[in-house]
């Protein structure tokens, strides 16, 4: 079995986080011991004792995930690009903290699920050491789920960013379409052109409100 999937999006507010916790519910359900990772979390809330890490705690929250059981490296209050948030926090990625936070969670689980930053071109970092979103793909070694959206446009964005990650010869699993419409004739089109185009499968979609990705047959 593999030992994780690293879960990138064709945008930010895609659905990644959305996705990655109904996955690790599934792989939960299934008797796996599930980790959550995100190399870099911008834009979080601020709470009174201490930050709340918005897609953490939604993962956790969603697949009654222990706090212990996902990590977070990098953590900023504003609500900008990773690079841009770390320079302005004077705490810069480093990958090989990275390395440190993800080698101990493949030790210590089944299988970990890495949520990216936006999308796939995501500069987490921006000086003379720039580390792209790319750089902990290649880092960690685990294959790509793309998340898409499923409407006007997403044959386009699905495709470039299947490609683009093709071309820097990392493997693709396939996609998860989001926001899908089982009765729209469009949605299903995208479905079928997103393949096609890409020569990648649509492994499943998510309905408004779904908690669980069904899959296609």
């Amino acid at each position: 079995m593999i030992k994780g999937l690293f879960i990138t999006g064709t945008d930010t507010d895609i659905g990644k986080t959305y996705v990655t916790s109904r996955i690790i519910k599934e792989l939960k359900q299934h008797g796996y011991k599930v980790g959550y990772y995100k190399a870099a979390l911008s834009g979080v809330e601020k709470g009174t004792e201490k930050m709340i890490l918005s897609d953490q705690d939604f993962v956790c929250q969603f697949a009654d995930l222990d706090e212990i059981n996902s990590k977070v490296s990098f953590v900023y209050e504003d609500a900008y690009a990773p690079h841009l948030a770390a320079k302005k926090s004077n705490c810069l990625v480093d990958l090989n903290v990275i390395k440190k936070d993800l080698d101990d969670m493949v030790m210590h689980h089944d299988i970990v699920i890495i949520e990216g930053s936006g999308g796939i071109i995501c500069p987490l970092r921006d000086d003379e050491n720039m580390i792209m979103l790319s750089d902990v793909m290649n880092l960690a070694k685990f294959p790509l789920i793309i998340v898409t959206s499923s409407g006007l446009g997403s044959i386009n964005s699905a495709v470039l960013t299947a490609l683009y990650a093709k071309s820097l010869g990392l493997e693709v699993l396939g996609f998860i379409m989001n926001y899908f419409e089982e009765d729209s004739i469009l949605h299903w089109d995208n479905q079928r052109m997103i393949e096609k185009l890409s020569g990648y499968r649509v492994l499943g979609y998510l309905g408004k409100n779904s908690d669980k990705i069904k899959k296609i047959s």
